[in-house]
Parts: C-alpha cells; sequence; structure tokens
C-alpha cells in the first residue's frame, strides 16, 4: 500500500485536529465565499501528498485550483489541480500572467512554518499581495506550539500588517482563531489586501 494512496491520505486528515478543523469547517466556507465570486481560481502554496483530494474539501465544482511547489514535483498524483514547480516569491518573474489571479491563496504551513529570512518573507508576502486580486482573500496558519514557534514576532507581525489586515469576508470563518489546545496549536487569519 502506498503511503500517497486514499486511505492514508484520509487517516493522515483525520489524525491531525488542525486538519479536520480546516477540511471540515475552513475550506467549504471558502468554497461558499468562491462560489460569489466571479472567478474562483485559487492558489495552494505548496504541495504535499495529503494535499491530493485538497479540490474537493471546498465543495465548490468549478474551482481552479493551482498548486506551487518549489522541492516536489506532485503534478501526476494531484487530483484535478494545476501544478507550478516553481519557488512561490519567483512565480511572477517565471510567470507574469499570474498578477491579480487569485480570488484565494492559501498559506497552511508554510511561511511561518519554515525558517525564512525577514528579506525571504518579504519578498513571499509580495508574491502573494501581487497575486492575490484586489477583493480577494489570503488565508495563513502560524504555529504556536513545535518547532520552538511561539506564533509570530514582532517583526513578523508587522511585516504582515504592512500589506494585510483582517477580513470578516468569508461568513462563518472568523478573521483571527486559534486552534484548541493539542499538540500543534495554531493561529488562523484569513486576511484582505490592506487599504493603507
Amino acid at each position: 500500500m502506498s503511503v500517497h494512496d486514499t486511505k492514508n491520505i484520509t487517516q493522515f486528515w483525520n489524525n491531525h485536529p488542525n486538519r479536520v478543523y480546516l477540511r471540515d469547517k475552513v475550506y467549504p466556507k471558502l468554497g461558499a465565499f468562491l462560489r460569489n465570486q466571479s472567478t474562483q481560481n485559487v492558489c495552494e502554496i505548496g504541495a504535499e501528498y495529503y494535499n491530493k483530494n485538497i479540490i474537493d474539501y471546498y465543495k465548490t465544482p468549478n474551482i481552479c485550483l493551482w498548486v506551487i511547489d518549489k522541492f516536489s514535483d506532485l503534478s501526476k498524483e494531484m487530483n484535478n489541480h494545476r501544478y507550478l514547480l516553481c519557488p512561490f516569491e519567483k512565480l511572477l518573474v517565471k510567470y507574469p500572467g499570474m498578477m491579480k489571479k487569485f480570488n484565494l491563496i492559501n498559506s497552511v504551513d508554510v511561511i511561518f512554518d519554515v525558517p525564512l529570512t525577514f528579506t525571504e518573507k518579504r519578498e513571499y508576502l509580495n508574491t502573494v499581495h501581487s497575486l492575490l486580486m484586489p477583493n480577494g482573500i489570503f488565508y495563513v496558519t502560524v504555529p504556536l506550539k513545535g518547532h520552538d514557534y511561539k506564533g509570530l514576532t514582532l517583526e513578523d507581525r508587522e511585516l504582515l500588517f504592512s500589506k494585510f489586515e483582517l477580513s470578516n469576508r468569508v461568513p462563518g470563518i472568523p478573521s483571527y482563531t486559534i486552534s484548541p489546545p493539542h499538540d500543534n496549536e495554531k493561529e488562523f487569519y484569513v486576511l484582505q489586501r490592506s487599504k493603507k
């Protein structure tokens, strides 16, 4: 049995409380938000085998889902996704036609979960800002436990909120949520481009 088969993917999602929350609460609400948009272009940053069926979690039939990753080419394994093998912060150099293309960009366990320099984070957030439609949503998670993380540093917070602000435009999802206590606590942010 492959680690990539449906049973193992389902088991992975069921064994991680934050993923259950995303699958059962967040993605369906984001899908409902997308159904009210003129386009339904989604950018999922980072490709992992367990995201193979992520498009189904949105419960929205006309989603155009793009998965972007710089390390692994899982394009043959992703279910109904468009796939770009490219460092995220270099995406607009390689694909300039993506400017302001996305209604929704998801950064689940990426920007604040991996060690990046301040400059790399700034490039990453500048890219999100440039890819996001003016009325688009940026959904991001921030670890609170594990890997010596304690949430956003003051520097991270200033950087994030220099480009984005909390948004209440997705019905049913608060602009800021903290996960229930368990081994992998996270903060969840629903953001939009800043009006500053």
